[in-house]
C-alpha cells in the first residue's frame, strides 16, 4: 500500500496556512475563497499517487445527480476519495448529515472547514478533527490518502500472493511446451497456428518470445 510522506513542515502543509492567514488579513472567509487554500494542498498530495484533483465532480445514478466539490480521480477515471468544503460559518456536523442523506459518497470524503475536518470511511464517521494544527492536518490526510476499501485489500493481497508464483508457473508451462513441441505432433500444428495468427514469422523466434515471457 501507497504511504503519503507528508510532514507538518512540508511547503504544501506551510502554503495552506499562510493562503488562511491571507484571506483572514483581507476579511475574506467564504467558502468559494476559502476553499482554494485546501484545493491546493489535495492536489500537491494527489500528485505523490498519480491522482488529479477534479472539482465539481459530478455523481449521478438512474434518480439523482450529485455535484461535489472535488474527487481525486486515476488515469482510469476512477475515484479514490471526495471532498466537500464548507466555511467558517457553517456547522460542519449538521451540514454533513445534510450530505449524506443527500446521496454523497461514504466510502472515503472529507468534509473541510477552514478549522475542522470530518473524514468519512465505510459508511460512518471516523475522524472528526480541528485542523488548526499542522500535526493534526497531516494526520487526518494521511488516513484520506491511504484508504483502501476492504475488497481493495482483499484484492492487494491475492495479487501479492499470485505474484510469488508467476516465476514458479511461467517455468512450469515453459517446460510444458518444449516437451510437447517434441512429443506431441497435434500440439506442434496448433502451436504453429496461433503464432501465424500472432504474425510472428520466425519459428527461432516465436519459441525463444514464447518463453521468455512465461518464465517472467
Amino acid at each position: 500500500m501507497e504511504r503519503l510522506n507528508l510532514k507538518p513542515t512540508h511547503r504544501a502543509v506551510q502554503n495552506y496556512y499562510q493562503a488562511l492567514k491571507e484571506f483572514e488579513s483581507l476579511a475574506v472567509s467564504h467558502e468559494g475563497a476559502v476553499r482554494s487554500a485546501f484545493q491546493s494542498l489535495l492536489e500537491d498530495c494527489g500528485k505523490r499517487f498519480g491522482w488529479k484533483l477534479v472539482p465539481e465532480w459530478i455523481r449521478s445514478d438512474k434518480s439523482t445527480s450529485i455535484r461535489i466539490d472535488g474527487a481525486l480521480v486515476d488515469e482510469y477515471r476512477l475515484p479514490h476519495g471526495f471532498w466537500e468544503a464548507k466555511d467558517t460559518h457553517d456547522d460542519l456536523a449538521k451540514e454533513v448529515k445534510k450530505k449524506i442523506n443527500a446521496g454523497y459518497p461514504q466510502n472515503n470524503i472529507i468534509f473541510q472547514a477552514p478549522e475542522r475536518a470530518i473524514l468519512w470511511q465505510n459508511g460512518r464517521a471516523v475522524l472528526d478533527l480541528d485542523i488548526t494544527e499542522p500535526v493534526v492536518l497531516v494526520e487526518i490526510l494521511k488516513q484520506f490518502f491511504e484508504y483502501l476499501p476492504p475488497e481493495y485489500e482483499d484484492w492487494q493481497e491475492a495479487v501479492e500472493q499470485f505474484q510469488d508464483q508467476v516465476p514458479e508457473l511461467g517455468q512450469t508451462l515453459k517446460d510444458i511446451i518444449e516437451r510437447e513441441q517434441k512429443l506431441n505432433a497435434r500440439f506442434r500444428g496448433a502451436f504453429d497456428d496461433f503464432f501465424a495468427l500472432c504474425g510472428v514469422s520466425s519459428r527461432k523466434n516465436r519459441n525463444a518470445r514464447c518463453a521468455a515471457r512465461l518464465a517472467r
